[in-house]
């Protein structure tokens, strides 16, 4: 059976852009009816944009992105000459996909393809930078490993300082966020469960 390259390709975009939307929508906690009813589309609409199963018209996609409090071409950066790598089970240092948060975080995705069960992120986190005023929780389990810096992590009701070299892991339905509250940059390996 012959494949349409170029249907993988727009495949691959309509993966990536509807990934980076779940990933701020997520990070900025909002649900997806919140943001289907801001857009003017249906949740299930929406839905399918971020698994990639459908491609976001330009409309929908700048209306997006007013909620999400982002610039429209933050969904294209994340992909430009990444398609000859589509397939490659590595990824060069100038190639990582960059999510940058208006909370002073910085997402670098380390996963090579698009992730089924389990994204992985070098975490960079400016001085004062947090997940958000909201406590975050979604499906799956996530865990770390502080390379450098001090980060500050309320899992449920328990709280912990953790520097350099310590490690966490929980449930990610527990209600959980955590901040930077150093001078310093933070920098932490984070890996999430799909």
């Amino acid at each position: 059976m012959l494949h349409n390259k170029n249907s993988e390709n727009t495949s691959e975009i309509d993966h990536a852009v509807g990934y980076l939307i779940r990933e701020h929508r997520k990070q900025n906690g909002l649900q997806l009816r919140n943001v289907a009813s801001r857009v003017g589309i249906s949740v299930s609409h929406l839905s399918q944009i971020e698994r990639g199963a459908t491609s976001p018209s330009v409309r929908d996609l700048m209306k997006i992105a007013e909620v999400l409090e982002l610039d429209v071409s933050n969904f294209f950066q994340s992909f430009q000459g990444q398609a000859s790598d589509i397939a490659k089970f590595y990824t060069r240092k100038e190639s990582h996909k960059k999510i940058t948060f208006n909370d002073g975080i910085t997402k670098v995705c380390l996963n090579s393809q698009k992730p089924e069960l389990l994204r992985t992120y070098l975490m960079i986190i400016q001085p004062n930078g947090h997940s958000g005023d909201k406590h975050l929780s979604h499906a799956g389990f996530e865990a770390g490993f502080i390379i450098e810096g001090t980060l500050h992590l309320q899992v449920n009701s328990q709280y912990c300082v953790l520097n350099e070299g310590d490690s966490f892991s929980f449930l990610s339905h527990l209600p959980h966020k955590y901040e930077n509250r150093t001078n310093v940059i933070t920098k932490v390996m984070w890996s999430n469960t799909l």
